[in-house]
């Protein structure tokens, strides 16, 4: 149980507070004296209560009635059926069933509610960390979920609560976990969390995209660019704008190092066992590796173990791809004792995607940790040692901190999926890993920042309560904060100060000039490369669909017929009255040139490779594309397979388009594919003649002539959007942004037809150009 606070409209609190109280006392009179009321008589009481509040509030009188509508129905919920409730029909089914107590507490809570503005809430509220004009960073509690961002090409819509406020997703039951991306959308009006609501709105049946780069998949889980197991807690990071999601998620895609363009994230893990630095290299094969290192931060481990993703007894877990002791799957599955309650990831009941740009064809992840013991603890009633770990990730694989501590002996306590004991889950009620620290760049600039999430209360009361602090690594100050002051724990924590920020300015690295110019290289190129599908796209349903229009597909008869002239049975392409018939014996009919059909000079068997059909005929491409073999895996592996469990920020598929590419996308055309090669399955070039109706494709290969290529989409500037408006930030004087009035949208850079341009003469610097009127800004300019 959690509170948050609210206010309820001043105008309404006296009124509803006042309604409230009569039901408040007629119903505890009913408890307090031991009565129990017909089932009809009890629903009816509720009913009529709900419809009484709505008739107070008018939710459809304004926005924020609206908002008090949806908080009531959020307090009311435990008691009221809203999918079947209405105001002026009264329905058995629209109460639920409950007994007179349960009606008393749930109006003595929403009375509360009204009067105070406090909230008691079934599942705890996230906490916002800190934000700026393009990110917002939010403290994940344990028990939500992260079930968005698939990148195995599944384009099933992330699950989500039927549910119309924040204040109701946080009273779930408590065996219902909410989404942490529904949460953000409900709770904020940010252009990602307001285009997501808007998408639900659309009731999909599929993702339009599943790159997990694009503003299709940004407005499809509120702008989230990172997840954390179920249990894990700690920072989660939102883009605020469509353009600035893709930049931080190319931050998580890349090794998790500032210098090399990425993020840096810390994490706080207490496993079983004495842990010590080991003391020499330990390699069980080329793809296991545990080793002692010493680098800026000081001694550490360093874990080095290749991984796939497999399941095992119903759950999703990593496996070691090759640990030295012959098939690696034997060793799953190394829980010890009975289970008594729910595993970690017993609710995983789907796929999300990983990220594989690391993996090669068979589903091997490579993957690396680095750890440092900071604090060695013993429960008293047992003697038996535990660790506390602060440990870093520089990959992003699914379970990867459970997966290596595991490997080295040293499972995280409540994790019995990699080898805890299951009586564990008695009295470790969820996995100890808390995701500490974040280091990262904002979209656009060169600023850098550190957003911390303190320990949360139940982990810091855990070690406290349920462990004796043993020894400490040697330190001055304390190594981490906590969100309640913890007596037994000065030695190695502090409480945070409520009065600073936990969000930080950080020293941009030495090369940060560098990245920033990498990353806006690397923007540009995803930018034109999603230009060019998206032409692609519409340019092959405008095709298909004047295909469509003209019928030159198969009939019910199986001919080719048209209504376009050129395909009547007075065209040159006819062999018949009715058309086009693909039974008729064309393909060995004397009558047409036998060279031109053979396969060779001098063969009888017909055919269509010879000179006749030369490169000159064919000279947009060569023979259609042939389906690319499936990559082979290794048994029981299933590559790019994360879940709604799952600490594997980095997913989707997409990959930074080569420089070729961008020159094609650059120039609005694509480059002619050559006849003795096929294309790939992706080459822009070939995609919309692979995929148009097989019926116009054999028409047209029945002719003697390739069906034609939908042509590209001319480059039509874009039109100036309405209601922009230049803006300048409250919390950075000097720093501005567009503000659109008509859609609350938000942007960092300027509408079109204002474009981003790179100066030829002074590398490094940028301008602002306008396609329409050819006027340049090195300011943001006024729209």
């Amino acid at each position: 149980m959690t509170q948050i606070d609210k206010h309820v409209s001043r105008s309404l609190k006296s009124q509803l507070s006042a309604f409230l109280d009569k039901k408040i006392y007629v119903i505890k009179n009913v408890v307090d004296q031991d009565e129990i009321w017909p089932r009809d008589q009890l629903a009816k009481f509720v009913w009529d209560t709900a419809k009484q509040v709505w008739k107070i509030i008018q939710p459809d009188s304004s926005s924020s009635r609206k908002q008090d509508w949806e908080d009531g129905k959020g307090m009311l919920k435990d008691i009221v059926n809203w999918n079947q409730w209405h105001p002026s029909n009264f329905l058995d089914t629209a109460v639920h069933e409950v007994l007179e107590k349960q009606v008393f507490e749930v109006l003595a809570r929403y009375k509360h509610f009204v009067e105070t503005g406090v909230v008691n809430t079934t599942h705890q509220v996230p906490k916002l960390l800190g934000e700026t004009d393009e990110l917002l960073c939010v403290d994940k509690p344990c028990l939500f979920t992260c079930s968005y961002g698939s990148g195995t090409g599944d384009k099933t819509p992330p699950r989500i609560a039927q549910v119309e406020s924040a204040t109701q997703l946080l009273n779930l039951d408590r065996d219902r976990s909410p989404q942490i991306h529904q949460y953000l959308a409900l709770k904020f009006n940010y252009e990602n969390a307001v285009a997501t609501r808007e998408w639900w709105k659309t009731k999909p049946k599929e993702m339009k995209d599943t790159c997990g780069r694009c503003a299709d998949c940004a407005a499809t889980q509120a702008g989230c660019c990172n997840r954390l197991d179920k249990e894990t807690s700690g920072v989660m990071i939102a883009a605020k704008t469509a353009k600035g999601f893709t930049d931080v998620r190319l931050q998580f895609a890349s090794t998790h190092s500032r210098e090399e363009g990425g993020t840096e994230k810390y994490y706080l893990a207490l496993v079983h066992g004495e842990v010590e630095l080991p003391k020499a290299q330990t390699q069980h094969s080329p793809d296991w590796l545990h080793e002692p290192i010493t680098d800026l931060l000081g001694e550490r481990g360093r874990i080095e173990i290749a991984c796939f993703v497999t399941r095992v007894a119903g759950v999703n877990k990593a496996i070691p791809w090759n640990d030295g002791k012959g098939d690696a799957s034997k060793g799953a599955g190394k829980g010890q004792g009975k289970q008594k309650n729910k595993a970690p990831d017993a609710d995983d009941d789907g796929w999300d995607g990983d990220e594989n740009e690391m993996n090669d064809a068979q589903g091997r992840q490579s993957a690396l940790t680095l750890y440092r013991p900071i604090a060695w603890f013993y429960r008293a009633a047992t003697k038996q040692k535990y660790t506390l770990l602060h440990l870093q990730i520089i990959t992003g694989r699914f379970h990867q901190i459970r997966f290596h501590c595991g490997q080295i002996g040293h499972p995280l306590v409540g994790d019995p999926t990699y080898g805890a004991p299951w009586e564990e889950r008695d009295w470790a009620r969820r996995v100890f890993l808390h995701s500490y620290q974040t280091k990262f760049r904002e979209p656009f600039t060169n600023k850098w920042f550190e957003v911390t999430s303190p320990l949360p209360e139940d982990l810091g009361t855990f070690l406290d309560k349920e462990l004796v602090l043993e020894r400490t690594l040697d330190s001055n100050k304390p190594f981490f904060k906590t969100r309640r002051p913890h007596a037994g724990l000065k030695k190695i924590c502090e409480q945070y100060d409520p009065s600073k920020p936990l969000m930080v300015s950080e020293a941009a690295p030495i090369n940060g000039e560098d990245i920033l110019q990498r990353a806006n290289a690397a923007n540009a190129r995803h930018l034109q490369a999603q230009s060019l599908k998206d032409r692609k796209n519409n340019s092959l349903k405008d095709w298909q669909n004047n295909s469509s229009s003209n019928s030159c597909g198969p009939d019910k008869t199986g001919n080719l017929g048209s209504k376009d002239p050129s395909w009547s049975k007075d065209g040159q392409w006819s062999n018949n009255s009715t058309g086009w018939n693909p039974k008729a014996d064309w393909n060995t009919d004397s009558s047409r040139d036998g060279n031109s059909w053979s396969l060779d000079p001098g063969s009888n068997k017909p055919g269509w490779k010879d000179n006749s059909w030369n490169g000159k005929q064919w000279s947009s491409g060569g023979s259609p594309a042939k389906e690319p073999p499936a990559p082979s895996q290794k048994a029981g592996s299933v590559p790019a397979a994360v879940d709604e469990d799952d600490d594997d920020e980095d997913w989707g598929g997409w990959k930074a388009p080569k420089e070729e590419d961008a020159a094609v996308a650059s120039s609005g055309s694509a480059p002619a594919v050559s006849s003795s090669a096929p294309a790939s399955e992706g080459s822009p070039a070939k995609r919309a003649r692979h995929d148009a109706p097989q019926g116009v494709q054999s028409a047209g290969n029945a002719g003697g002539m390739m069906p034609q290529t939908p042509p590209d989409l001319p480059d039509v500037p874009d039109v100036p959007k309405s209601g922009w408006k230049r803006m300048e930030s409250r919390s950075q004087p000097g720093v501005f942004y567009y503000f659109n009035e008509s859609t609350g949208q938000t942007s960092v850079e300027p509408p079109p037809p204002w474009e981003v341009k790179a100066s030829r003469s002074a590398p490094g610097v940028f301008y602002y150009w306008n396609s329409s009127t050819g006027q340049t800004s090195v300011e943001k300019p006024q729209v």
